[in-house]
């Protein structure tokens, strides 16, 4: 199975509520397989960010812990405590959705 990974945003909604995320994984382009895996890191504006939902065509699939030790984003945001523990990694089987011509998959 080809998966095209074609578009990657952040509602405006959301970024109002972070300090700041980034999205390691997937990146842009051509998946091979019925794995995609998710990676990144969030920090939560007021609050830690605890749980990821992964929604795919506004389906509720999975979630993610944010629980990930990353010393790299720790070292950025040195005065903020949520930084070392913010990271996520999650593999997701996505078996089923060939049949599905275009799909959005939303991580919240």
């Amino acid at each position: 199975m080809k998966l095209a990974i074609t578009n990657v945003y952040t509602p405006g909604n959301l970024t109002e509520k972070l300090t700041g995320f980034a999205l390691d994984s997937p990146k842009l382009g051509v998946i091979e397989g019925q794995l995609i895996h998710f990676g990144g890191w969030v920090i939560g504006l007021e609050n830690p960010v605890e749980l990821l939902e992964c929604v795919f065509n506004e389906k509720v699939v999975c979630h993610f812990s944010v629980d990930r030790h990353r010393p790299d984003v720790a070292k950025i945001f040195s005065d903020n405590k949520q930084a070392i523990s913010c990271g996520f990694s999650r593999s997701l089987i996505v078996d089923g959705l060939s049949d599905i011509l275009n799909y959005i998959c939303e991580l919240y």
